[in-house]
């Protein structure tokens, strides 16, 4: 026991807690980007054998025996989600980041089949008790913010060869404006203290269409389809830039309403 006292001893003294922090970091930074990669393959996988499009509970559930809303409003991403798991194209345990200390934690007894909170259990096509909504009392089942499959970034809610078009990332902070200069932009953040913020900067993984997963430092992603533009500030994942009016720019979230028009879709944020 005394050699093992005197052996921690020697790790603080020399500072080697810190390095093995920041190991255990990169690790479940790793793990976070696995997940992330493994989300962006069920979508690929859906698309696969539906025309190339992502999943729209929209067009899954036309007869409404899943969930009680109509048309539109059922494309949330807890439906969208929930749907991958139902298919087997991934289990519930990978929609969670390791490093989320929000309240989402893994989804336990996902029904598949006759799931008890549809519509019409025995006509279900996914598990409605499925959750996105980590600022519910309940807490959340989803941990990554997903493409708006809404307005013109419907066009781009499937398959895609671009290496610079983000579809799926870690969850990230509310966003109010974009600040400073084209060259150097700065996010203007609604609250600052928010657990997807560390010392007022986002951090995360990012999976780009053509499959491939970035760690990125910025919330600017480098490659994004506005990047080289003189005139506009390069596009920001988690901010639906006004001066975009088809709304064709990047936007991700975790979308707890959804609709015909991009005025019914809400995001959630800490």
């Amino acid at each position: 026991m005394a050699c093992v006292v005197g052996l921690l001893a020697l790790v603080f003294a020399f500072g080697l807690a810190p390095s093995i922090g920041r190991s255990r970091s990169v690790g479940h930074q790793a793990v976070a980007g696995a997940q992330v990669r493994s989300t962006q393959f069920a979508l690929i996988g859906w698309a696969q054998s539906h025309n190339g499009r992502f999943p729209l509970p929209s067009a899954v559930d036309l007869a409404d025996a899943t969930v009680s809303e109509a048309g539109r409003a059922k494309d949330t991403s807890a439906n969208i989600a929930s749907i991958l798991v139902w298919e087997r194209l991934i289990v519930p345990e990978v929609l969670v980041d390791p490093n989320d200390k929000g309240r989402v934690s893994v989804r336990s007894g996902y029904s598949t089949s006759n799931p008890a909170s549809a519509v019409r259990p025995a006509e279900a096509l996914w598990d409605p008790a499925f959750s996105a909504d980590f600022t519910s009392a309940k807490g959340g089942n989803l941990s990554w913010a997903m493409r708006q499959p809404g307005g013109g970034r419907l066009e781009h809610w499937g398959l895609s060869s671009s290496a610079s078009r983000p579809m799926v990332s870690s969850r990230g902070a509310e966003m109010t404006g974009i600040s400073g200069t084209p060259t150097k932009p700065r996010p203007d953040w609604a609250n600052r203290r928010s657990i997807q913020l560390r010392r007022g900067e986002w951090d995360g993984n990012v999976a780009f269409g053509d499959g491939h997963v970035q760690f990125v430092t910025s919330l600017f992603v480098h490659g994004s389809a506005r990047v080289n533009c003189a005139l506009l500030p390069p596009d920001a994942l988690f901010f639906d830039e006004p001066t975009d009016p088809e709304s064709k720019n990047d936007y991700l979230g975790i979308f707890t309403r959804a609709g015909d028009s991009l005025a019914d879709f809400r995001a959630i944020w800490d």
